[in-house]
């Protein structure tokens, strides 16, 4: 047990250290950009350099918002509170499609929509297929509050983000409430996307279907991320709408991190397998969701920013 608490321990560390490389190299990029920018702005009309000035200011105060708050360590928090709460989020909603007769669809397209974990649970899947549905109540109760985790430290890291930190016990119980809103939210998202992932256009080559495809999920991918930002910020303090900006970069940060997690967590696994054996695979597992989550954060930062005039004590709507 000692030894494998070791290799978990070092999994997670080469994780942060991944992530954190992934971070700075994102960053350099933008500097540079913002120094390419800077020099052609002498082409462009005043109005428009004052638009890119404006946006170069907030990503700025952006990147220092997020290390006075501690980003990077919230983030890690928020990665390992989705990943003990995954299975149970699973089981419990297993647990409640059949019950409802809904069915089990769902539950094999979002296990293939994350990279690594078709091979982390492919013997646990099978096993939640089976057990899952069969839970008693007092099983499920248990299954949901134990998923709840991740909504729970959700509303800590975003309360601090916004200067709204959360009441401990109510916190809690909102916990599961927001969990089981957001559960029905992902089971419809993911059976609106099989169903426009089934859809086939005459004439048009299955890679160029694909791109429409994705192109037609990006909606409900940004939909329901706005809700849960709304959701999950304490004290309903940011106006469902004034959410859109995070929404639009934790849209935009997920659909490229699907496209190009897959690679980037093969390789991962492939490099981390080497040493660790098969539960290498935890450690491609904890890459992509420790990214999922710095881009969830980074979301709620750009928000934050636009919104602090608005936050501060005293201002109105």
């Amino acid at each position: 047990m000692g030894n494998l608490r070791e290799k978990l321990a070092r999994m997670a560390t080469l994780a942060q250290r991944g992530a954190a490389r992934l971070r700075d190299a994102a960053q350099t990029a933008a500097a540079r950009a913002v120094q390419v920018l800077a020099l052609g702005l002498g082409r462009l009309s005043p109005r428009v350099q004052t638009r890119v000035v404006r946006v170069a200011q907030i990503l700025l105060e952006v990147h220092t918002k997020s290390g006075k708050d501690d980003a990077s360590t919230q983030a890690v928090a928020l990665t390992f509170a989705t990943f003990l709460s995954l299975l149970p989020l699973l089981a419990f909603g297993l647990w409640a499609t059949v019950t409802l007769g809904a069915g089990t669809a769902w539950f094999d397209r979002l296990i293939a929509e994350i990279p690594a974990l078709p091979a982390l649970t492919d013997t646990q899947a099978r096993q939640l297929v089976r057990i899952g549905p069969g839970l008693g109540v007092t099983a499920a109760a248990v299954a949901l509050f134990a998923a709840s985790g991740i909504a729970n430290r959700a509303q800590d890291v975003l309360g601090r983000i916004f200067g709204r930190p959360p009441r401990a016990f109510v916190s809690r119980l909102r916990a599961v409430v927001v969990t089981l809103v957001l559960l029905v939210l992902l089971v419809a998202s993911v059976a609106g996307s099989a169903a426009l992932g089934a859809l086939r256009i005459p004439g048009v080559p299955g890679w160029a279907s694909s791109l429409l495809t994705r192109a037609a999920l990006l909606p409900i991918t940004f939909g329901v991320i706005l809700i849960v930002y709304y959701l999950l910020t304490p004290g309903r303090s940011v106006p469902l709408r004034r959410h859109v900006p995070g929404a639009v970069l934790m849209t935009i940060g997920l659909t490229v991190l699907q496209v190009l997690g897959a690679a980037l967590v093969a390789r991962t696994i492939a490099r981390a397998s080497a040493l660790y054996g098969t539960i290498g695979t935890v450690f491609g597992l904890l890459l992509f969701l420790r990214l999922a989550a710095w881009m969830f954060l980074y979301g709620a930062e750009l928000t934050s920013v636009i919104e602090r005039p608005r936050l501060r004590p005293g201002a109105t709507t």
